[in-house]
């Protein structure tokens, strides 16, 4: 794995702050397979080929799951999900991990609700799984935006939580929604890819139509075949 850009607050993994101008191969991961990346604003996820998720960079609000606040410029293992095979990973204030039973997980600032756990916007230091509309739902992906997040299931069924201005979340209205919640205007269409913007959402259906929801030249709505 290899990164580069600024790394301020360590997200690039390389044991420094500094700017890397090139991509520079992160040590810490030599020797593991990884299979999976997500960057957030100012913290990277990682999975390897045995399901272990790693983090580093700012800390700020339980971002990388290690139970404190702290900023880790090195990736090290999320001791927290060690009992389960991680098979993806998304990151924007907060983090996402999916696990191989579809089970979703979320950690970090949970404020205007797109962690998806109803906590109250409190910070969640070590990842907690979200349940709400997505008990007993096999989870296959996961998209992260700036303060929104998206969730599709098996079934094609996809779900939205968090700051719902602009229409970014797709039921409607403005309202912020803290739990993840099925988007009724998308029911009866199978759903099998998810995007998610700072402002927008996006999906694709089983035969290859796209839609969009929220603010910007592209999420007005249209579909797009």
């Amino acid at each position: 794995v290899y990164s580069c850009g600024g790394g301020c607050d360590g997200q690039l993994g390389h044991g420094d702050r500094g700017i890397h101008l090139i991509p520079k191969a992160i040590q810490a991961l030599l020797g593991k397979r990884i299979v999976a990346i997500a960057a957030g604003r100012s913290h990277s996820l990682f999975v390897d080929a045995v399901g272990i998720a790693y983090s580093c960079g700012e800390g700020f609000g339980g971002n990388l799951g290690h139970g404190n606040q702290a900023r880790q410029l090195t990736p090290i293992p999320v001791r927290a999900l060690r009992r389960k095979r991680i098979c993806a990973v998304a990151a924007s204030e907060g983090s996402f991990f999916l696990d191989d039973a579809g089970v979703a997980y979320s950690c970090g600032q949970g404020g205007k609700g797109y962690a998806g756990t109803d906590d109250g916007g409190l910070f969640q230091l070590t990842p907690r799984s979200i349940c709400g509309a997505l008990l007993d739902k096999q989870i296959c992906a996961i998209a992260a935006g700036g303060i929104h997040t998206i969730f599709l299931d098996t079934a094609g069924v996809a779900y939205s939580c968090g700051f719902g201005g602009e229409g970014r979340l797709g039921h409607g209205d403005e309202l912020r929604q803290d739990t993840p919640k099925p988007i009724d205007a998308l029911r009866g269409t199978r759903i099998c890819a998810i995007a998610a913007g700072g402002s927008a959402s996006f999906f694709v259906d089983m035969s290859g139509v796209a839609y969009s929801c929220g603010s910007g030249p592209l999420a007005n709505g249209r579909e797009w075949g």
